[in-house]
């Protein structure tokens, strides 16, 4: 068998050089395309889906927990670094936040977000002012929504705290890490950010004009496709305790595994079948004129990932409408 980088394996259930072997995998809807993970304190899986206006709610083996509404008309999706649809995140108090666009005909799309309780009860739905609602992070119980142009500062109430202008980057993930914001960047050129690849660059302010610490690397050829060279990487999940990030790196079809920002180990498929491997890119319908909200058919990149308290790994495997766990 070949990776995906054209070197000779052994087809095997165990990663590279780790040992977060695949567990199981579970369905969700044709068509939901899951695309955001999100883990409860109970061990309850959350996942939004360019798809759908539903949260799919698993138990970690995943068996169904029932289904949250959100919206009942279609996504308005974008695509900038990867596919931007629906995103969600917890406060401290367990409450579940989800930021969403919805298409209107011949007119841009809104952007809204809506609050469920820990017991799932709707709370509220809000109108967000902002362009296109982008991605949503939470440290505690301060809330960040990003736009296009603009960062959100805004209270469990829904109220508006701050606003930040950011820097016009290509952002493909936002959370936060250690009390620091974290986002997936893709450059826009060399000779605006200095390196040629993406990276999980780290700041130490909501502004992000002070770099904490960089993970990453640029290619050592123009054909390079190596270990730790992000391409098209779509979300991350941190383990804070020992210094990790696993990376979906989607434009390569495996995740990536960063400690102390030095690149660690990798994976690339589910098992020996084809068939089980990672589907990070496919067809599906976005935004090509924010103005009108026209859309048209196109070849995206999307993909999940979160990590539960004891460690184990679940992926948004987008285009084979799936999860797959993994463990610690």
């Amino acid at each position: 068998d070949q990776d995906d980088d054209g070197a000779q394996s052994l087809a095997t259930t165990t990663v590279e050089g780790g040992i977060h072997r695949f567990l199981n995998s579970w369905s969700l809807p044709k068509g939901f395309l899951p695309t955001r993970l999100a883990m409860n304190e109970q061990g309850v899986l959350h996942v939004v889906g360019a798809g759908s206006g539903w949260v799919e709610r698993f138990d970690r083996g995943g068996n169904a927990m029932g289904q949250w509404q959100f919206a009942k008309g279609s996504n308005a999706c974008l695509e900038t670094a990867v596919l931007d649809g629906p995103s969600l995140s917890f406060d401290s108090k367990g409450n579940l936040y989800v930021v969403y666009n919805l298409l209107e005909a011949g007119r841009a799309p809104l952007s809204f977000w809506t609050k469920f309780d820990a017991s799932g009860r709707s709370q509220w739905t809000r109108p967000l002012h902002m362009a296109f609602a982008r991605h949503i992070a939470i440290d505690g119980d301060d809330i960040f929504i990003e736009g296009i142009s603009q960062l959100q500062q805004l209270d469990g109430a829904g109220e508006s705290v701050a606003d930040y202008p950011i820097p016009a980057l290509l952002v493909s993930s936002l959370r936060f890490w250690k009390g620091h914001f974290a986002a997936l960047v893709e450059p826009l050129s060399f000779a605006n950010m200095g390196w040629q690849a993406p990276r999980l660059v780290v700041y130490t302010r909501a502004d992000r004009s002070e770099t904490d610490f960089v993970v990453g690397r640029d290619p050592l050829s123009p054909e390079g496709r190596g270990a730790g060279l992000l391409a098209r990487p779509s979300d991350f999940a941190m383990d804070e305790a020992s210094n990790r990030v696993f990376i979906v790196n989607a434009g390569r079809r495996r995740i990536e595994v960063f400690k102390d920002n030095v690149y660690l180990t990798r994976w690339a498929e589910a098992g020996v079948d084809k068939a089980q491997r990672f589907r990070f890119s496919g067809q599906f319908s976005v935004i090509d004129d924010l103005s009108t909200g026209t859309t048209r058919e196109r070849t995206v990149t999307a993909g999940g990932i979160s990590r539960d308290r004891e460690g184990f790994l679940y992926v948004a495997d987008t285009f084979n409408d799936r999860i797959q766990k993994f463990q610690p």
